[in-house]
Formats: C-alpha cells, structure tokens, sequence
C-alpha cells in the first residue's frame, strides 16, 4: 500500500495514469504520475466561487473544517465589535441606540436551514443588555439572518416531517426566505453600516451587496432583478463550474453539466470497466441521489467490492475461485432515516419507512448518540459522545449561572 498526498493535475483514461503536481513545486508542470489498474474516484463537490462575479471575494463558503474556523474567527470578532458599540452607546448623548447587523445564507438545503438556526441562536445578545440601567435596556441589538433559495421552498429534498419541521423553527426564529432567487453577482457595499465602519480598523471582512434574479411567477414569466444587503455573506450552495478541465474533471471522463461524472447503476464511469466514481463528484445516470454523506457511505462497499470483481475477473487470477463469477453489484441507496439539527439543543428525526418520528430535545439527544453509533470506528465514536456531553454540560452551566457584564 501506498499513501501519496498530490494535487491531481488530470487523468489519462487511455494510458490509465493520474497526473501529479510536483511534491517540492506544486505549481510547475507535473513531473509524477502513478499507473492505475482500477481507479476509484470520490473526491467531493468541486466548489468554484469564482464562477459567480463577486463571490470568491465576498462569500464565505461553509463546506470544510478550516471554513468553519473562519467563521467561528469573525462571530468572535463580531462580538468585541457589538460589545464596543454597546459602550459607545451607553457614554453617548445620541437617541441612536440600535446596532445592525444583517447574515445572507445562501443555500435552503439541510447545510443552509443548519447553519441560520445555530447562527440565530449563536447571536444572541440579550445578556449583554441585563442590567437596571435604563439607557442600556433601551439598546436594540438587531441581528437579521436570511436564507435566499433558488427553489420554491427550502428543505424540499427533506422527507416531509423534517421540512415541515424545519420550516416551522425558520419561521419561529423569524429567518427570512428569500425563495426563487440566484444569486448574479456580488458588489461592494454601498450603505455603511456604524457598527463595522465606524473603526476602518477593525479587521472585519465581508460586506456587500448581492443582485439576485428573482423568478417570476405564472402571470409575471420575466425574471427580476433584486439587490440585497449583506454584513456577512455565508454560501452552502453549489457553484460548481461547468466542465473547467482541472484536476480530475482534466479527463475524457464523462461528466454532466455541473461536472459530475457520470457513471451506471454498478457506479463504474460510463463506457468504462475499471474507473468507479462516488459521492458528491459523480451522478449515476437517471437516478437522482441526494448530495449526502449518507448516500456515500453506502456506496463505498458497492464500488470496493466491484473494483476487486472487474480487476480479478479480467486477470483471473484468484486460484481459489477460478470457477467463482464475481457479479458486480448495483448500487440501491437504503434510507435509513433522516436527521436534522434545528439549534443546539433541538433537533429533527425521520425513521425509515416513518417507523418513528421525533423532533425537540429528545430528537437532539437521539440524533447526537445516533451519530456517534455510526462512527466508522470505537475511537471515534468515543470521541464524537465525549464532545457532545462535554458541550450540553457546558452550556447548562452557562444558562443557570448568568454573567453579567459591568461596563463601567
């Protein structure tokens, strides 16, 4: 065995070799390339913000570990910011007592509803305005978290129970829908915000405005034009560009119009034998699986056992099972549920087949040990119930134990 960690510069199906940057010059031509006798390709979503004008440089995607350390990096910042302007406020002789501050999601699949529930009730800043004074109970901290969607209602790829649930908290969190938009482009802010720009200083990143086409209805066919104010701008949507030969979209691989490849029912690569693709990378052909972890730990069995039948069927060389026909298998996703968290303490759970449906604080529980059961390993599982009791006991503490803040 061997582990190589590369960027892939391209894939030569007909001379069955992968092309690899260089390990000492990663943008030089690629000097390395490994030979393949069977190809499994499961390299995720190819995520290309630049693929949208304005994006790459005013969105935060929210897809892997460090996006989620950048985001956590600014709702810290975020915090000193309103923290100052509270101060402010409470030494000034202004009646302007209101503090703004406005988050665009865009994207109403499970990662987008996710994200604006915890984010609404990560920014509360109710605490900080506990104390007798006056002025200070009169200060409005006014936090706006939006989701805009290109389809006519969010979660629509969400069983039933957990999309009528989800929509529900949305409303009850008071989260705005902004359905049947796309977003065109993404522009400098053009209002300022006291807040953010009040100190140029201040580090803060992120302000802009978004034109969004909105769809029109049934007696209005013509799409709008639409521009929205963003203080922070979180993306969870694809924008995948089309077909740009990089990496392993560098290929004569088959692939759709959002560069997934294509592959059967056997998740073999079309009009291949020995080339497997799954995950968010690929699309079996005619059959629309969700974009899930759930979906790909499902398929990796089912590409690792048809990647040892072709190679051994072609070689025949097994001796022990010379007269043994080693079937590909079809790929048949088994939904075993679906699960959803709506805020720290609330969560979603549909059952298979609707055996059992459960949503609150006991669905949070079930959903945290359910996840932590399906960890591949003991370790990790350990790992993933140790956190999630550590982080309900700390925020127990939290709410019986209520700081409050002297700022004099």
């Amino acid at each position: 065995n061997m582990h190589v960690q590369r960027n892939i510069q391209g894939i030569d199906k007909d001379n069955q070799q992968i092309y690899l940057t260089n390990k000492q010059q990663e943008h030089q031509s690629p000097t390395e390339c490994i030979p393949y006798k069977s190809l499994i390709i499961a390299t995720g979503a190819d995520i290309n913000l630049s693929s949208i004008p304005g994006t790459k440089e005013y969105a935060l995607p929210f897809y892997t570990v460090e996006d989620c350390y950048e985001l956590r990096k600014r709702l810290s910042l975020l915090d000193e910011l309103i923290k100052s302007q509270i101060r402010q406020k409470l030494s000034s002789s202004k009646d302007d007592n209101d503090i703004s501050f406005k988050v665009v999601i865009v994207g109403g699949g499970y990662s987008g509803v996710e994200l604006a529930l915890n984010l609404k009730e990560r920014l509360n800043y109710s605490n900080l305005l506990k104390r007798d004074d006056k002025k200070n109970s009169d200060i409005n901290v006014n936090i706006e978290i939006s989701i805009l969607h290109r389809a006519n209602e969010v979660l629509q790829y969400a069983t039933d129970y957990n999309r009528v649930n989800g929509q529900q908290r949305l409303k009850d969190a008071n989260i705005e829908l902004l359905t049947k938009r796309s977003v065109v482009e993404v522009l400098p802010p053009a209002e300022q915000n006291d807040l953010l720009d009040d100190n140029s200083t201040n580090g803060w990143k992120g302000r802009c405005r978004i034109i969004a086409s909105v769809k029109g209805d049934e007696q209005q066919h013509n799409d709008t034009l639409e521009t929205i104010d963003a203080d922070l701008l979180l993306w969870t949507a694809g924008a995948m560009s089309k077909n740009e030969p990089r990496g392993i979209l560098n290929s004569k691989l088959p692939r759709d119009a959002n560069g997934r490849i294509v592959t059967n029912q056997y998740l073999q690569v079309k009009d291949e034998t020995n080339v497997f693709a799954l995950g968010d990378c690929a699309r079996v052909k005619r059959i629309p699986h969700g974009a899930t972890a759930a979906v790909a730990m499902q398929q990796a069995p089912v590409v690792a056992w048809n990647a040892f039948s072709s190679m051994n069927q072609e070689d025949n060389k097994i001796k022990n099972l010379k007269n043994v026909k080693l079937d590909l298998l079809p790929f048949d996703y088994l939904n075993l549920g679906e699960m959803m968290t709506l805020g720290g303490d609330d969560a979603t759970i549909a059952g298979p087949s609707r055996l059992f449906q459960l949503d609150g604080s006991v669905a949070s529980i079930a959903r945290r040990l359910i996840y932590a059961v399906r960890m591949p390993t003991l370790q990790q599982a350990l790992t993933a119930a140790k956190s999630s009791t550590s982080k309900r006991l700390e925020k127990s503490s939290l709410e019986k134990v209520e700081k409050v803040i002297n700022w004099k």
